[in-house]
């Protein structure tokens, strides 16, 4: 590193060269024009600016025989943290104004020096200066001797730069990649969904067909049951019913209903067993109403409508077309006529899958009233078709279609609606006496239970007073 020794060591060297030369040095001309037997004047530093590369430490410590400093900056006791950076050892002159003169002449630390012109001048002064500024003056030419020459800071911010121009380019590949398999992912998931969606349609599309066609060729049933004489079972006794239903008549279910707006006392659910049986939904059911003092006042009948004869016809032609409903109601004793049902929008009586378009059950009702034979009869019916079976083989003709009619007198119905509803209230008032006794039982054995606990105290504390007292004796 420069410094105050460094330059009066090369004042020496300097002043030992004139004396080689010249016996005494040449004469200066002052400022005021007169000739001066003084020493050879001190380089003065004057304002131009080096474009030349700074030096690095190894050029720096080559160049030791460079003019000195003639602002001081390289002294010993000078900031050296301001240009070194903290190190001791190399030197960055940021500002590039250091220079010197001789005679007339002005030179940067990094330029080349000529031989000097001017009388006066010691040859070995200028060959030494030459010299040491011929090692500075060529500069720095390569990309390696410049990142050499740059301060630890800019070098780690360099090296901090490439670092964040991996991690962004490898984020972006990672994007890239991540929007690649996105894209293909959305592409297989609407594929499979378009697949799905293509097969819903195509059973819509067919039982839409079928809705519209008549039956199927292979489907086209002949009647093999004949309805139930409904209206002939309603006023008999219970048992007399079962007789009226021949001997394959088989009782299955016998519940009671607690419905206090049904007439019905009990439901018994009575199958055929001797008519023909349907593979899908059984054999042909009878279902009596037993009113409370054990006569019919509710009969129904239940069969697959290919039993009767309607084959495999859509739900909307076998109500509107073969008018399924008023023909079964004729068959079991009520005449009613052609065209009395009328089919509401499919809406209301279409079920769907959850996707929304996979028909899952078409179930609708009717109800009405007749007047035959001097009395008034009300009816209802229920028509299903559940095509969970057919949905899941593929195949229609394994949907279930069954038809439900029920028949009654209403002023049977209305009598024994009555005393059902007196039964169903003494039922009530004897539970209620049930309860409070129960509950009144209970509580007396409470009492008892409390006054046995209250004397078995007494009975406790009087002895417990007894032996007290013989002591006191």
């Amino acid at each position: 590193m420069f410094g105050r020794k460094k330059d009066e060591e090369e004042r020496t060297e300097l002043d030992a060269a004139w004396d080689d030369e010249n016996t005494t040095p040449p004469s200066v001309v002052d400022d005021d024009g007169e000739d001066s037997d003084a020493s050879f004047p001190e380089p003065n530093a004057f304002d131009m600016t080096s474009d030349t590369v700074p030096l690095n430490d190894a050029e720096r410590e080559e160049a030791g025989d460079a003019p000195f400093d003639t602002d001081d900056s390289f002294a010993y006791d000078a900031e050296s943290e301001e240009f070194t950076e903290g190190d001791a050892v190399g030197f960055l002159d940021d500002s590039h104004t250091d220079f010197y003169e001789y005679g007339q002449e002005k030179h940067g630390v990094h330029d080349e020096l000529e031989a000097p012109e001017e009388e006066g001048i010691p040859e070995s002064v200028a060959v030494a200066g030459s010299a040491a500024v011929g090692k500075h003056g060529s500069g720095l030419t390569t990309k390696q001797a410049q990142l050499e020459a740059m301060p630890e800071h800019q070098k780690r911010s360099r090296r901090m730069r490439r670092t964040l121009i991996v991690v962004f380019v490898l984020l972006l590949a990672l994007l890239a990649a991540l929007a690649y398999f996105g894209w293909h992912l959305y592409q297989e998931s609407r594929a499979v969904a378009e697949a799905e969606t293509s097969d819903v349609t195509t059973e819509v599309e067919i039982a839409a067909e079928v809705e519209e066609v008549a039956p199927d060729t292979g489907s086209a049933s002949t009647k093999n049951t004949n309805v139930t004489q409904l209206l002939g079972l309603l006023g008999k006794k219970q048992d007399d019913a079962l007789k009226a239903l021949g001997s394959g008549a088989a009782v299955t279910m016998d519940a009671e209903i607690a419905d206090e707006t049904s007439p019905m006392m009990r439901r018994l659910t009575v199958v055929l067993t001797e008519e023909p049986t349907d593979t899908k939904s059984g054999s042909p059911t009878v279902y009596l109403g037993v009113a409370p003092d054990d006569t019919v006042v509710i009969a129904g009948y239940s069969a697959a409508t290919a039993s009767l004869g309607y084959g495999t016809l859509s739900f909307a032609d076998v109500v509107s077309n073969e008018h399924v409903i008023e023909r079964t109601l004729t068959e079991a004793g009520l005449n009613v006529a052609d065209g009395t049902v009328n089919l509401p929008d499919s809406k209301t009586y279409s079920s769907y899958a959850a996707d929304g378009s996979t028909l899952v059950k078409e179930q609708c009702s009717f109800d009405g009233s007749v007047s035959q034979g001097g009395k008034d009869y009300s009816w209802t019916s229920v028509l299903v078709y559940n095509y969970t079976a057919a949905n899941a083989t593929g195949n229609l003709a394994d949907t279930v279609r069954q038809v439900y009619v029920y028949v009654s007198d209403k002023a049977a119905a209305e009598k024994a609606l009555e005393e059902k509803t007196k039964i169903l209230k003494e039922r009530e008032e004897a539970k209620a006496r049930e309860e409070a006794e129960k509950k009144a039982a209970e509580e007396a054995a409470k009492r008892e239970e409390e006054e046995r606990r209250a004397a078995e105290e007494a009975a406790a504390a009087e002895a417990a007073e007894q032996p007290a007292e013989n002591n006191t004796a």
